[in-house]
């Protein structure tokens, strides 16, 4: 239950201003803006230490990659998508948002050792994230996720 609740309060904030109330800005600039995005957020993931397969260290970086990616799709949500992409780019945000929830409930499980919770949760991560990949080089971005 009180997953369930935190979950509702991590999509919450993600929703915050949806840019498609706003007038759209060409697609060479909503790319520039998710290559910007996307270059930040790499930066700050390779400075995060080298990740050395223990569960102890993945439990600290969840939370910090998982808000990474938050700030990052928050940068990329600042400029509306071109009338064209819209549709890409709405799953994209979907794909997104549920891929964070699940890192979210990842890291929980972790927590509280439920290994196989953990298992399926991050599994759901990786495949969110292979679409997001998909969406991100069909809509022309240098931006990676998996």
């Amino acid at each position: 239950m009180r997953t369930a609740a935190l979950l509702v309060v991590v999509l919450a904030g993600l929703m915050v201003t949806p840019a498609f109330g706003r007038t759209s800005a060409s697609h060479d600039k909503w790319v520039a803006n998710a290559n910007s995005a996307c270059g930040w957020a790499d930066g700050k993931r390779r400075a995060l230490p080298p990740f050395d397969g223990s569960t102890t260290q993945l439990a600290r970086l969840l939370p910090k990659i998982r808000a990474l990616q938050i700030v990052e799709l928050r940068r990329i949500r600042a400029v509306p998508p071109a009338a064209a992409d819209r549709m890409d780019v709405q799953t994209l945000f979907r794909d997104w948002n549920s891929d964070i929830a699940a890192e979210r409930t990842a890291y929980l499980a972790l927590r509280v050792h439920h290994y196989a919770a953990f298992n399926r949760a991050y599994n759901s991560v990786l495949r969110l994230e292979r679409a997001e990949d998909a969406l991100l080089a069909k809509l022309g971005t240098d931006c990676r996720q998996a």
